[in-house]
């Protein structure tokens, strides 16, 4: 379909100024004002990111308490355990804060849910299992801010459930020994688009600043904080949160640290993807590291990521990541037939003239792979988008939508249709009964029809 292009006018007054104070040419100031930036501090941080900007993790809220926990788990013995996500933010965050916590000397392990399995976030026959294994404290990643039902399982266990996520908290927050999130309505982060890494990598500063008997970390910590932005420029990117303020800080040295890393798996991961040498960009992370290690999450268990992100063993953090290579072709082969499969429905099935939103379903489809083609749908539409994959009496739903539409919302109207659904305003999960579809189809269009315009649809 074709674009529809919107063009901003120029700020002359505002480009003069920031572009005879930065010394740079009118036609970047312009760039600069475009994408929000109008001030000289913010455009000079965005040319200029310095390390030294970041905020201190003590603006986060619950990180002193979460960390002062941990530092009584270490001197306790006590078992931590790290409950991950299966994307490449919730993957790097959990390696991350596992290198971290067995730097200091924990009684860690890490968990990550299957995608088919479990689905996103914390369950509690995954509470159970651990509780089972001796967990004394659960630390979450990327995930945990509206399982309050999965917090009350885990106080109702005696365990201590540490919840860190960048994710937009519901109304109720769950109850839980420590929340660290910078949405949060208390939170005094004057910066608060973090991926999951991001703000794990607050955690672990804040960690480090505990074992220091001063406030700044050791020389050893401050090491592995260096190296460990290289991480959090992996699930940053891959995540495609704004590469703004501390993001973009974060971004430009976990690139470099990325390149030059001696993290075996990381190493590993550069060589099979041909990128030892080359000077790494987000195009390198979003487009050929990122869906290796997103690979396995799809298509089997991400577990494996983090084992070839924590080995100290050379050879075999290069069998782990071959075995990505294969996992990530295979990938791609599925993900050709159900794009074929999707975009023949459209053209068969949908009026696009009276559709303000595409709702497509087949129990042919693979569930970790119906994101991706949903955005792909969405670019080549359009329209807000939901692929359904039927399994036996249940359909894994994801959702994609436009930039001006906040598909969250949307479903939520359709509440009533789904067995449950969560997500954000440009991407969303759900699940269906399969006699659901068709109700659902309408009762979506009913509500994107009263808030779409036709040239929202161009």
């Amino acid at each position: 379909m074709s674009k529809r292009w919107i063009f901003s006018p120029p700020n002359k007054s505002l480009q003069s100024e920031i572009a005879s104070k930065l010394k740079i040419s009118h036609l970047l100031a312009q760039v600069l004002i475009n994408r929000g930036i109008i001030d000289i501090t913010s455009a000079k941080n965005f040319l200029q990111p310095q390390i030294a900007a970041l905020e201190d993790p003590s603006l986060l809220p619950d990180i002193e308490k979460a960390s002062i926990r941990i530092n009584e788990a270490v001197r306790k013995k006590e078992k931590i355990v790290i409950y991950g996500d299966y994307d490449v933010d919730g993957l790097s965050a959990t390696a991350l804060m596992y290198r971290c916590l067995k730097l200091v000397g924990a009684q860690v392990s890490y968990y990550i849910p299957e995608r088919l399995e479990e689905g996103y976030g914390l369950n509690t026959d995954a509470i159970k299992k651990l509780k089972e294994g001796g967990a004394d404290v659960i630390l979450t990643v990327d995930c945990g801010i509206n399982a309050c039902r999965e917090a009350d399982v885990a106080r109702s266990f005696g365990i201590d459930l540490i919840i860190t996520d960048h994710h937009q908290p519901g109304q109720e927050i769950p109850n839980a020994f420590a929340v660290v999130n910078p949405k949060l309505k208390t939170s005094p982060c004057v910066f608060k688009h973090f991926s999951g890494v991001g703000i794990a990598f607050k955690l672990a500063w804040a960690i480090g600043q505990h074992f220091s008997p001063h406030k700044k970390v050791s020389a050893e910590f401050k090491d592995f904080l260096l190296n460990a932005v290289g991480l959090v420029a992996l699930g940053t990117i891959a995540d495609v949160v704004p590469l703004l303020g501390e993001n973009r800080i974060l971004t430009k040295y976990g690139l470099s640290a990325l390149q030059y890393t001696e993290i075996p798996g990381l190493r590993a991961l550069l060589d099979i993807a041909d990128l030892s040498n080359t000077n790494l960009d987000a195009f390198h992370v979003g487009y050929r590291l990122g869906p290796r290690l997103n690979a396995p999450g799809r298509v089997g268990n991400a577990g494996i990521v983090v084992e070839m992100l924590t080995t100290t063993c050379r050879e075999r953090a290069l069998e782990i990541a071959n075995f990505l290579d294969r996992e990530n072709k295979r990938r791609q082969d599925i993900q050709v037939d159900i794009m074929a499969s999707a975009r023949k429905k459209v053209m068969n099935e949908i009026n696009l003239d009276e559709t303000t939103a595409i709702v497509l379903a087949d129990q042919a489809w693979h569930p970790g792979i119906i994101g991706i083609i949903a955005s792909k749908i969405v670019e080549e539409f359009n329209r807000p988008t939901v692929m359904i994959a039927i399994a036996e009496d249940i359909g894994h739903g994801s959702a994609r939508s436009i930039p001006s539409f906040h598909i969250l919302e949307a479903l939520e109207y359709c509440k009533s249709t789904l067995l449950s659904v969560g997500g954000h305003a440009q991407a969303a999960g759900l699940k269906i009964h399969p006699d659901n579809i068709n109700e659902f189809r309408l009762m979506l269009n009913s509500t994107t029809s009263q808030r779409l315009s036709k040239t929202d649809l161009v």
